[in-house]
């Protein structure tokens, strides 16, 4: 069963090629992840799409980021709530 919250991680941390960002959704909705650098440019965005309730994952490739501090902001429009958590990648090479 789908949890009532939004759970979210990312592993490994810190990085030095690649870290995935683990989220369980709890009902089905609007899924937007964007990673910031530490003056709050967007990096990248690695999803924008819809997506059902459950486990999902994605890749996030820091081999052409420099070393430092980075934020992922994860952002879920269900049809009843509106749920958004950041979460913290270091990158170190």
């Amino acid at each position: 069963m789908p949890p009532e919250k939004l759970r979210v991680s990312n592993a490994p941390n810190p990085a030095s090629v690649t870290t995935k960002i683990f989220y369980e959704l709890p009902a089905y909705g609007r899924v937007s992840i964007k990673v910031f650098d530490m003056l709050g440019r967007e990096v990248t965005t690695l999803v924008d799409a819809g997506k059902q309730a459950g486990f999902h994952s994605t890749d996030l490739d820091v081999a052409s980021l420099q070393n430092g501090l980075y934020y992922y902001r994860i952002r879920v429009k269900t049809a009843k709530k509106i749920w958004v958590q950041t979460g913290k990648i270091s990158v170190i090479k």
